[in-house]
């Protein structure tokens, strides 16, 4: 009983983290995601120096090591200064893909008008979509990843406040179970 007591204990905690954890990534978003990149171009930068450092004052020297170290430590550098560019980088690529794929589509449906494939027209119209969308992608890079961080602040506080619901549910239909044994052992007695 003691361990089911602790178990609803660390829930509790849990979900109100998660709850505010959630708050955050919600109403800051922009600034959370500037502070990733932030720290992973000081990773970068780290890493970077190291490894030039490594190479520089190692036994082998190597130049190719050393090149490798200063880009790394450069590419870090860059990150900092360009926060928002360097996070949307990723939404920036699957746009990329999704305008090459969407490309290859329109082709694979003229070709397919071509030898009079039925319905050929539907690769055309998911061709287009996939432009569409990469350009959406391409155009609102940082958007994407501040609006995903939003959607994962709001999936958090629901799951905090579903945890928390779970927990006071629980308790809830014990301290009833134990009511009732109370009164039904009382009634014995008498």
């Amino acid at each position: 009983m003691e361990a089911l007591k602790k178990l609803r204990l660390h829930v509790t905690f849990g979900a109100l983290a998660t709850i505010l954890m959630g708050v955050l990534f919600l109403v800051w978003a922009d600034s959370i995601v500037k502070a990733f990149a932030w720290v992973i171009g000081v990773i970068l930068v780290v890493i970077g120096v190291t490894q030039f450092l490594g190479k520089l004052f190692g036994d082998t020297g190597r130049s190719s090591g050393m090149l490798i170290g200063g880009l790394i430590a450069v590419i870090g550098v860059w990150v900092i200064l360009h926060q928002e560019t360097a996070a949307g980088i990723v939404p920036m690529l699957i746009g990329v893909v999704l305008v090459v794929h969407g490309l290859q589509g329109i082709s694979l449906a003229f070709s397919g008008r071509t030898v009079k494939m039925p319905h050929w027209w539907v690769g055309l119209i998911i061709g287009i979509l996939d432009i569409v969308l990469g350009c959406v992608c391409i155009v609102c890079a940082f958007r994407l990843v501040t609006l995903a961080l939003q959607v994962m602040g709001v999936m958090m506080i629901y799951d905090g406040i579903a945890s928390c619901l779970l927990v006071h549910r629980v308790n809830r239909a014990e301290k009833d179970i134990i009511d009732s044994r109370i009164i039904s052992e009382t009634t014995d007695d008498i």
